[in-house]
Order: structure tokens, then sequence, then C-alpha cells
């Protein structure tokens, strides 16, 4: 449809133009714009489903709300989802839930993999058997690096894996399956009938029940003040991860500007349909 569009408009173009070599001129851009759109398209990079996006948003969702560093240490587990440590020694000795080679012997497992996943690694395996390489481009989860920053990063080792598979060494599925039930359940929870004595703020993950524009001035009057820098350094230093809090503080300065920036701009706008009549 897009091929035939463009050739339509070609056509048109083609049909009201008078001279010669305008004709001819025009007849070679609107073909340019068809090969340059064509390579672009079949392109490594060309986010063809979104998967691009798609992965940067489930990182950074998994980076805003899992506590990785907890994952890593059992004893810190144990402590922050009320584990008995007995009982998590029983079930995975002093093993941790981040493990690169139990995570790819559960990868390989067929026991792990849901409906989706068990129909894509059979067309992998097609794919790979006919030797087609465009199919299992899109049946496999490559290694792939987006951008060349990205790529620099893993040659000077600091970075293993690519976009879609950074947390690859916390997919041990055998060893979440046998822990994932041994959390308590908070005394609290036996208070959810009774809303009238539960006081909702003092547990973590209740709903409020404030509009979104409550929130989203709760959370733009959180950034001006500086309250987000405060909470990020924080964060830094219980995950003792020192060497991220002056960046942190840079990035909570910008992004303090910037938010401040576009609060006061209506209002410049707003103002100058008063000051340059007076002016003028």
């Amino acid at each position: 449809g897009y091929i035939c569009l463009l050739y339509s408009i070609m056509l048109f173009i083609l049909f009201n133009t008078p001279l010669v070599l305008d004709l001819i001129l025009n007849a070679l851009a609107i073909e340019f714009i068809h090969r340059i759109d064509e390579e672009l398209a079949d392109a490594d990079w060309w986010d063809e489903g979104n998967r691009w996006i798609r992965a940067g948003t489930a990182e950074l969702v998994i980076q805003g709300t899992l506590r990785l560093e907890v994952m890593k240490n059992p004893k810190r587990l144990c402590k922050m989802y009320d584990i008995d440590p007995k009982e998590y020694k029983e079930a995975l000795g002093n093993a941790s839930l981040c493990d690169e080679r139990c995570a790819e012997r559960d990868e390989a497992s067929w026991d792990y993999l849901s409906e989706k996943e068990w129909i894509f690694r059979k067309n992998a395996e097609v794919a790979k058997r006919l030797d087609n390489d465009y199919a299992l481009l899109e049946f496999t989860k490559p290694n792939t690096q987006f951008g060349y920053f990205a790529g620099f990063l893993v040659k000077l080792g600091l970075r293993k894996s690519g976009v879609f598979n950074r947390y690859h060494a916390y997919r041990t599925w055998s060893r979440w399956e046998k822990i994932l039930f041994l959390p308590k359940i908070p005394d609290h929870m036996d208070d959810f009938e009774n809303k009238n004595t539960l006081n909702k703020k003092k547990i973590k993950g209740w709903a409020t029940e404030d509009s979104d524009y409550v929130e989203f001035g709760k959370h733009v009057t959180s950034v001006l003040l500086g309250r987000d820098v405060i909470q990020s350094v924080m964060l830094s230093i219980e995950h003792g991860h020192a060497f991220q809090i002056p960046l942190r503080i840079v990035i909570g300065v910008l992004e303090m500007f910037f938010y401040a920036i576009q609060v006061v701009f209506p209002f410049f706008i707003a103002s100058c349909f008063f000051i340059i009549p007076i002016c003028y």
C-alpha cells in the first residue's frame, strides 16, 4: 500500500510538471526516496515491531521496580521479604537468585517456557534447520546492542549482554519456583476487610485514591523541591553504589531545571499577550 501511494504521488507530480528537466529530476527524487526508505527498513537497527522500544520500557520498569541487589544477597532477600532463613537454606542452600549458569540451564529446559516461548523456540529450530536467517532473527532474541556507545561498552568489558538479555542471570526459574511462596503474609492483610481501622499510608504499594492531576502535581512538586534527588541519592547509599551519587545529583539537578522551564513557560507566553501590546 505504501509503495502504491508513493508511486501515485510520483505520477501526479510528473503529470503536472511542464518542463522536461524538472520531469526527470522529480522522477529521480521520488525514486531516491523510495530506495533510501527500503535501505533504512532493511538496516539492523530498524525497529520493526517496536522491539527496541518495548525492551527499553521493560528495562526502565525493572530498574525502577525490582530490587536486583537484594536478589543477589540471600540474607537481604530473607530480611526484606520476611522469609525464614532456615526455609530458604533448605530450598536453595546458599545460592542466590542471580546465577548465569542456572539461568542458561533453565532457559534450555522446556519445562519453564510459556506457550508463546514454546512456539517461538519450535519455529526457531525449524528456521535454523532450513537456514532461514530472517525467520531465525524474528524468533530469537539476538545479543544486539542499541547504538555505538553500547557496543563500545561491550568491547571494554563493562557490559556483557545486549538489550534483550540484560538481566539474563536473574532468569533462574527453577530457584524462583522453590522460594516464590516462602514469604509470610503480613499481619495487616487481615485488616483489609475492616477499611475503617486500616491505616493505608503505612502499607507500601497501597494504591492512592487521588486523581491523576493530583498525582502529577505531587510528582512535579517533589522534583522541584529536590525530594527526588535526595531519594535517589539515599537509594544509591542503601545499595552500596557510592559511585552513582555524583551522576544522580547531576541528573536530578537537570531534571529540576527542565521541570522549572516547563512550569514557567506557559505563564511566560500568557504574560506576553499583555506585555507586548503595552510595549508597542
